[in-house]
């Protein structure tokens, strides 16, 4: 499954069970600078995050965060499939 440019998979007899769920974690900050953020599996593309929520999918997703100064870092942060506030230290 695909969902904001983020993917995950799961293993299942649709014979036995043919409801497929997968969970979405609500990723929140409150970064005051702009967030971008590569695909999971990284594709080479940055996203934009829409602040300052976004339903993404479990998995390593590595974050490019610019400051108002315009210096930039950046922060890989596993998504675990639960509801998540990521707190992000300016650098």
């Amino acid at each position: 499954m695909e969902h904001k440019q983020t993917m995950t998979s799961k293993q299942q007899d649709v014979g036995a069970d043919h409801v497929v769920a997968l969970q979405t974690t609500k990723v929140t900050t409150t970064f005051s600078g702009t967030i971008s953020y590569y695909g999971n599996p990284s594709s080479g593309t940055l996203f934009t995050f829409t602040k300052p929520s976004m339903e993404m999918l479990p998995g390593n997703v590595k974050f490019v965060l610019r400051n108002p100064d315009g210096s930039t870092f950046t922060k890989v942060i596993a998504i675990s499939g639960c509801l998540m506030e990521i707190p992000i230290p300016q650098p």
